[in-house]
């Protein structure tokens, strides 16, 4: 099997410091270097917040984001459980899972984690997956963006553009793109992009920290770096990786004490669910003789053939057979019923769907992705009002472009035509269309029949977009 490869921190690394040019107008008002000379000083982490705020809308709006709330659910617990453990973490973390099945994570600015649907389907246990989870954040949490440039002086504009151009065409489709002319910017690129590879031993060292004190094998990560190294690597790829695998990180990690490495209920699911979604075909089930592990596959291959009722069979007979192990069943009992919920909601049988799913809300109130699907269920029950009463609360659209999406539909549904085009401005400004967005905040005010107040929010929100066009414009 032919496997791209570029787990690549830099690319987005380089699109921020793309971004710290002159002559951009920023709503924060950030004190801009010139990227001509050499850095004066470290980015702030104040500095580096913002510019996660500009980069994060890139890559919603650039990059195929998968929206399925079990597999947000718990790449975001997985990653929250790592960031935990940090003692001196000032970032508010993303996950951020993208359908693009070629082997690829990269962490950006501001605490933005991006994993490729197929650097999931290729790990084989929950312990590698939480080793490249750790070792994004380990760069993150190490400061390596800033520092990079602060250390390496001979950084300059002419030479950002390269890479970043470089990199973002490769991250879209590099088939599409001339070799003779990729390969030659790629050429032109690498020292450039050398200059990361020394941080990878740094956070190697930190990423085993994280994963030794959430209680994961770090040893794991040799299997899943062995694996990777095997695979016939596209030479393009060679060119930009900026985590190389190398004999040296191989051996750091064999030279850990392993743990043994326990299947995970969750983690199987989340990847046959994965595999599925993006029409991945090597999946490989989790082999293993317990019987819990076995009906789990076996629902598996039930629900994605539409077998329905033989799910839910299997699901309620799984909880019998954990009904002796406390633990583990009260540790995935949320993703069970959350199961449970996802076959009613397939059998449109929704009101039972909204029984399970209130009750989880009841439970876990501040869990968006449970508001998510418990508002998607009220408004295939057409009960609009019930949407708004769940996700127009604490900004929560302002931050998830599913939840303003299903907002600017319930309010068209309610025949509420401004608050529709507002909602609709949102989730595409959240998607970085910002010429989409002033288009639909256009729509809200000449619809707006609710006065001067309504249009002063709208011309305050467009605003903000013209501050940060600019900067996305760089990239076109």
């Amino acid at each position: 099997m032919k496997v791209n490869i570029g787990i690549r921190t830099l690319t987005i690394c380089l699109l921020g410091l793309l971004i710290f040019t002159p002559n951009i107008s920023f709503s924060h008002n950030i004190d801009l270097p010139d990227l001509g000379e050499s850095a004066s000083q470290h980015m702030s982490v104040s500095q580096e917040k913002r510019l996660g705020e500009v980069i994060y809308p890139m890559i919603l709006g650039d990059l195929s984001i998968i929206y399925d709330p079990l597999i947000n659910n718990y790449i975001q617990f997985l990653g929250s459980k790592l960031v935990k453990s940090l003692k001196n973490n000032k970032l508010q973390y993303k996950f951020i899972v993208i359908n693009n099945n070629r082997i690829n994570a990269f962490a950006a600015p501001g605490g933005i984690i991006v994993l490729n649907s197929g650097l999931i389907n290729a790990t084989k246990s929950e312990s590698e997956l939480v080793g490249v989870l750790a070792h994004e954040i380990a760069h993150i949490n190490l400061r390596h963006h800033s520092r990079m440039f602060y250390e390496n002086k001979e950084f300059s504009l002419t030479d950002t553009i390269t890479a970043v151009a470089t990199l973002i065409a490769a991250m879209h489709d590099h088939a599409s793109i001339g070799s003779t002319y990729f390969v030659g910017q790629a050429a032109k690129a690498q020292r450039k992009l050398n200059i990361i590879r020394e941080k990878e031993v740094e956070a190697d060292l930190k990423a085993f920290s994280i994963m030794r004190n959430t209680g994961y094998n770090p040893g794991a990560m040799v299997k899943f770096l062995n694996r990777i190294k095997e695979q016939n690597i596209d030479q393009i790829y060679e060119y930009l990786s900026t985590h190389p695998i190398t004999e040296n990180r191989i051996k750091f990690y064999q030279n850990i004490k392993n743990r043994p490495v326990k299947p995970s209920f969750i983690y199987n699911i989340i990847k046959k669910r994965t595999a599925s979604l993006t029409n991945y075909s090597n999946f490989e089930n989790i082999k293993t003789e317990e019987k819990i592990y076995q009906m789990l596959n076996k629902y598996n291959e039930n629900f994605h053939i539409g077998e329905f009722d033989k799910s839910l069979n299997l699901l309620e007979e799984l909880e019998k057979k954990l009904k002796n192990n406390g633990s583990l069943l009260e540790e995935i009992r949320v993703y069970i019923e959350l199961l449970k919920a996802e076959i009613f909601y397939e059998k449109k049988d929704y009101s039972k769907a909204l029984v399970i799913t209130s009750n989880l809300y009841q439970l876990y109130p501040n869990n968006i992705y449970i508001r998510i699907i418990l508002a998607e269920i009220y408004y295939k029950k057409k009960n609009y009002n019930q949407v708004f009463n769940i996700l127009a609360v604490q900004n929560i659209y302002e931050k998830n472009i599913v939840a303003s999406t299903l907002l600017s539909a319930s309010a068209h549904k309610k025949n509420e035509i401004s608050l529709g085009h507002e909602y609709k401005a949102e989730a595409e400004k959240l998607k970085g269309r910002y010429f989409n967005a002033i288009k639909f905040y256009e729509l809200a005010k000449k619809y707006n029949l609710k006065g001067n107040i309504v249009d002063k929010r709208i011309d305050a929100k467009i605003r903000q977009i013209h501050n940060l066009q600019s900067a996305r414009d760089i990239l076109k």
